[in-house]
């Protein structure tokens, strides 16, 4: 009897592990096609290029209608900075990988007024390598969205307030005072 309610358990789990993708990609996987998008995005800066908008918004969400508004374009055209800054602080990268996610709570940006149709936030640990072969670690928040099976950096939309609008970015970054 015991082996049998053993086989059932271990049955049941392996059937339900090859089943995750039924409720969506893990935030692992998330993160592994947003650091695809990264690389990519970084490849054509590295080159000479400008990412365009498009391409941009595939490591940032705006939703859809947001996206012809121009503070919002404006914003997002000028996001492969801080993607140069984030990942090519000490020199230029040649790989970039997935070192870990953890959904968060609370981390060196601000996720409070999460706006309604973000899911959820992760913190996740990206490890650069680059072309000296010198390591360093990159931890950025990814987003996912309700309804979408992405993860993005951040997003931008317009929000808002009484009479008035403002582009927003979020998670907003905190800001540290010394």
């Amino acid at each position: 009897m015991k082996y049998v309610l053993l086989f059932t358990v271990v049955a049941a789990v392996l059937i339900l592990s090859g089943c995750m993708d039924l409720f969506g990609p893990s935030p692992q996987t998330l993160a592994e096609a947003l650091k695809t998008n990264t690389k990519a995005l970084i490849d054509k800066m590295i080159s000479g290029g400008t990412p365009s908008y498009d391409e941009l918004l595939k490591v940032l969400y705006v939703r859809d209608s947001d996206k012809n508004d121009s503070d919002i374009k404006t914003q997002v055209m000028a996001f492969p900075l801080g993607l140069a800054l984030s990942f090519g602080a000490a020199g230029t990268p040649t790989k970039i990988e997935v070192a870990g996610v953890v959904e968060t709570k609370f981390w060196p940006v601000n996720i409070t007024d999460k706006p309604s149709f973000i899911d959820k936030v992760y913190s996740v640990t990206y490890v650069v390598t680059t072309t000296d072969s010198t390591k360093t670690s990159v931890t950025l928040p990814m987003v996912t969205v309700t309804g979408k099976d992405t993860g993005y950096f951040y997003t931008l939309y317009i929000k808002t307030t009484g009479s008035s609008t403002s582009v927003e970015f979020y998670p907003e970054p905190v800001e540290l005072v010394f």
